[in-house]
């Protein structure tokens, strides 16, 4: 029996009812309609559980065509009575009508009851999975705006995001500008100064400039040039000329030229090679690199220091170290090298190392450095290609 009341819809002759009668004692709520006008008029104010109908209404489908297109109906069973003898004749006549199962006279009540209760409990298990089914459908909705504005959120922000970098990224340009600006006008009016302090003194004194002062001016001239040179290296951004390099032949190359610079200062340079330790550079820049970081460590090392280059491969990887014996470099400086201007030394530009990084850049490389008190080693990371 089903846990809760459902209409059923009994459409029989207003002479005949034994279907009522038959039906009144259960827990529905049986509706009788005696002709097809009221059980039209009923079908269309009421939601049925099953339909129990007598074949003398089936003289027009109508009825049943109204049950099976109406989307509210679609869970409801029909059941007809017929007075048809054979098995053969009640299921032909249930397929000529389009109903789903029939009952024969003499009418067996419990057959009769037997059938409306399956079918009621069919309808009312329907309903509620229809009811979940929709519970579920309106969840989803839910989600999937939630969704939607959750994307538009994201895409939002990350739209914000782009728009910060861009302005973080324009922002940061103009003060390194600002900061470079600044250091070459500091660093050009140190000799610029020197240079003019002279030349006044010299048409003031209306005397010959001796030559050591003329070679002081010439001196800070060469200077400010160098300054001037170096930043124009670091800021031209040139087509790479790029070939694949044997470092070991580089440095080969280079050894007698930084020993002759190293021996001046009574020092030396030794060279640890690895086998295999090509890549793919500008044959110039990974010049440059070599001397600035070589002449870097000889300028940090006392006489007798001794300075080591060596090549090695790890994993995916073409190392080149540069070891010096020097001081070191404190902690407190070191995320600042390689900053345009910044250096330590007395006439340093504080350009070599910032032309150092940008080179590395070009070739997807990086520097890292190790620094204690026993030296500083500079390790450049070349990809293995």
């Amino acid at each position: 029996m089903p846990n809760e009341k459902a209409k059923i819809l009994i459409i029989e002759d207003q002479h005949n009812s034994s279907l009522q009668q038959i039906l009144c004692a259960e827990m529905y709520e049986p509706i009788v309609a005696n002709s097809e006008e009221k059980a039209l008029k009923y079908l269309l104010q009421n939601d049925f559980a099953v339909i129990v109908i007598d074949e003398s209404f089936f003289s027009k489908r109508e009825m049943i065509e109204t049950v099976k297109n109406r989307e509210g109906w679609k869970h409801t069973s029909v059941i007809f009575i017929t007075s048809k003898k054979t098995e053969s004749e009640c299921e032909n006549f249930v397929i000529s009508k389009g109903t789903i199962d029939y009952v024969s006279r003499p009418i067996n009540p419990f057959l009769l009851r037997s059938k409306i209760n399956t079918f009621v409990e069919i309808f009312l298990k329907q309903n509620e999975l229809d009811k979940k089914r929709l519970f579920w459908e309106q969840k989803l909705m839910e989600l999937q705006d939630s969704y939607d504005n959750l994307e538009k959120l994201i895409i939002d922000k990350t739209a914000e995001n782009i728009r910060l970098k861009d302005e973080i990224f324009h922002l940061d340009r103009l003060n390194k500008v600002g900061e470079i600006a600044a250091g070459i006008a500091h660093e050009i009016r140190n000799p610029m100064t020197t240079v003019l302090g002279f030349l006044q003194l010299s048409v003031e004194n209306e005397t010959k400039t001796p030559k050591h002062i003329v070679h002081l001016m010439i001196d800070e001239l060469t200077r400010a040039n160098s300054i001037i040179s170096e930043y124009l290296h670091l800021a031209k951004n040139r087509a790479s000329q790029i070939e694949k390099v044997d470092l070991n032949e580089v440095l080969k190359t280079l050894h007698p030229l930084l020993q002759a610079e190293a021996i001046l200062t009574r020092k030396t340079i030794e060279l640890d090679l690895c086998e295999d330790c090509s890549i793919d550079v500008d044959d110039k820049e990974i010049r440059q690199l070599i001397l600035n970081l070589t002449l870097n460590g000889l300028e940090s090392m006392e006489a007798s220091g001794v300075l080591t280059i060596k090549t090695s491969v790890k994993k995916n990887q073409i190392v080149l170290a540069i070891q010096d014996q020097g001081h070191g470099i404190d902690m407190e400086i070191l995320n600042k090298v390689g900053t345009p201007f910044f250096t330590t030394k007395e006439k340093g530009t504080g350009l070599g190392l910032a032309i150092c990084y940008q080179i590395v850049s070009r070739y997807e490389a990086n520097i890292e450095i190790e620094s204690n008190k026993s030296g500083t080693t500079f390790f450049v990371l070349f990809p293995k290609k």
